[in-house]
């Protein structure tokens, strides 16, 4: 909003102050327009637009430079967190695995000694058993 508002003041011909505050003030650095008169009903406003065409292209250099750097400032916000949040599933993820690591004789004490009983099937890796932990919880052991 502000840099458009400063935009526009500047291809209007205005020079940007700052003040004792944060905000910009516009101040005009010309006369007012004339207006010419004639027998019209309506009169026609003449402004005197001199170094014009130097603002104008002033505001088309910077209004797109300025565009760019905000969407690359959005983009790598974006990215990082992204990032930062991937990270923090993936150590959450580690961390669960790690927790399903077994001593092997808790995993012959709940498949009965991987007996044929508690099989389930037949992989291309192995055997798959069901056993259940000394705390009742249910699992598959291959």
């Amino acid at each position: 909003m502000i840099v458009a508002f400063v935009c526009m003041a500047l291809w209007m011909g205005f020079r940007i102050v700052a003040s004792g505050g944060n905000s910009p003030t516009e101040q005009p650095t010309k006369s007012p327009p004339t207006i010419t008169g004639g027998n019209n009903s309506l009169p026609n406003p003449v402004l005197n637009r001199e170094g014009s065409s130097t603002s104008h292209t002033v505001v088309i250099v910077i209004v797109p430079i300025l565009v760019v750097v905000i969407l690359l400032a959005i983009g790598c916000t974006i990215l990082l967190y992204k990032r930062s949040k991937k990270a923090v599933h993936d150590n959450d993820r580690s961390k669960s695995l790690e927790s399903l690591q077994f001593e092997l004789r808790t995993i012959k004490e709940a498949t009965d000694e991987f007996s044929d009983a508690n099989k389930l099937g037949q992989g291309g890796f192995g055997s798959v058993y069901k056993g259940r932990l000394p705390n009742g919880q249910e699992i598959a052991v291959k």
